[in-house]
């Protein structure tokens, strides 16, 4: 819209001059209200060539030969250690399951077997059913 200053002095040329006019004035005013061309993109920012060092030689630092492997003394274990499953693949991560699942740790086998983390009471590397707590502590003592 036009200010009514504007408005009101376009309205009395039109009436002073008749149709004519009226179409110079409406295209003066389409051609005010055209859009600028583009001005062009500024230039992309570079960042200025890094700084070259002077090809200064280096002194070959020898590089000392590696250290023999040192062998790992684990600590003895007892034999046939009474809370030692027969497949401590198969035991891996239950307690931690039991507690995913229930919210507390486990207080025997049989709180397992009622939640469906183990099928079966484990049994020992002697064949009979493993104590839980004597597991609980051969766990504790294995790497």
């Amino acid at each position: 819209m036009l200010p009514s200053r504007t408005a009101k002095k376009l309205a009395s040329l039109v009436r002073a001059a008749g149709c004519s006019v009226l179409v110079l004035v409406c295209i003066a005013l389409t051609a005010c209200n055209q859009d600028a061309p583009p001005s062009p993109a500024p230039p992309p920012v570079v960042a200025p060539p890094p700084k070259v060092r002077s090809a200064e030689p280096v002194a070959a630092v020898p590089v000392p030969p590696p250290a023999p492997e040192a062998t790992v003394q684990s600590t003895p274990r007892p034999a046939n250690h009474p809370g030692e499953p027969a497949n401590p693949a198969a035991l891996r991560g239950v307690v931690e399951r039991y507690f995913d699942k229930v919210g507390s740790a486990p207080s025997s086998w049989q709180d397992m077997l009622r939640a469906k983390v183990i099928a079966s009471i484990p049994v020992g590397k002697d064949g009979k059913p493993l104590d839980y707590m004597e597991y609980r502590k051969w766990a504790a003592e294995t790497p």
